[in-house]
């Protein structure tokens, strides 16, 4: 490191360093945005299985609900496999993709 005398850094390795800690600031919120995605897209998958297996269980038909079981395992399995350390974007399409899926059910039983 370059030092002016008396010990001190140089006004150049000072400003290299708050641009390192910017940098990593930045980045740190990246990660958690990205985690609090994915624990939306998490919760949600949780919260549609339990309502379709009680709040909705007796009003649709058994294949409209094996098939929105499946979308849930599979969007769960992507989570815990490929998804599980992806963008905070990544998550956000598939929590759309599934929220337009199950959403004429929501509406339909509020």
């Amino acid at each position: 490191m370059d030092f002016v005398p008396g010990g001190f850094m140089s006004p150049q390795i000072i400003n290299q360093l708050i641009d390192q800690e910017n940098k990593m600031n930045i980045q740190d919120k990246l990660i958690v945005e990205a985690y609090e995605k994915k624990n939306e897209l998490e919760s949600y998958v949780y919260e549609f299985r339990r309502k379709l297996t009680e709040k909705y269980a007796g009003h649709i038909a058994p294949e409209l609900k094996s098939n929105l079981l499946n979308t849930l395992d599979k969007v769960e399995s992507w989570l815990y496999g490929e998804g599980s350390k992806t963008s905070k974007f990544e998550y956000q399409q598939k929590l759309d993709a599934l929220k337009k899926e199950t959403l004429p059910i929501e509406q339909k039983y509020k």
